[in-house]
């Protein structure tokens, strides 16, 4: 059970982390395709489609190429 919870919990970090990035971004303005491919990691991670630290792993791809260009 205390797997369980800590792989909940783990889930829940990464998630938070995900939003703040997706908030990062969106703030940068002049974005093509990252807020949706945004949405759709969290989504794949809700659905238990995508573990928590490849959906982290993702996301900070997509945030630092976004930062490459600017």
């Amino acid at each position: 059970m205390e797997g369980k919870n800590r792989e909940k919990t783990g889930k829940i970090d990464e998630r938070n982390e995900i939003l703040g990035i997706y908030g990062e971004i969106a703030a940068m303005g002049g974005n093509d395709f990252e807020l949706d491919a945004i949405e759709g990691i969290l989504l794949n991670l809700e659905k238990g489609k995508c573990p928590p630290e490849e959906a982290l792993r993702q996301v900070r791809e997509i945030r630092d190429r976004k930062n490459s260009y600017h």
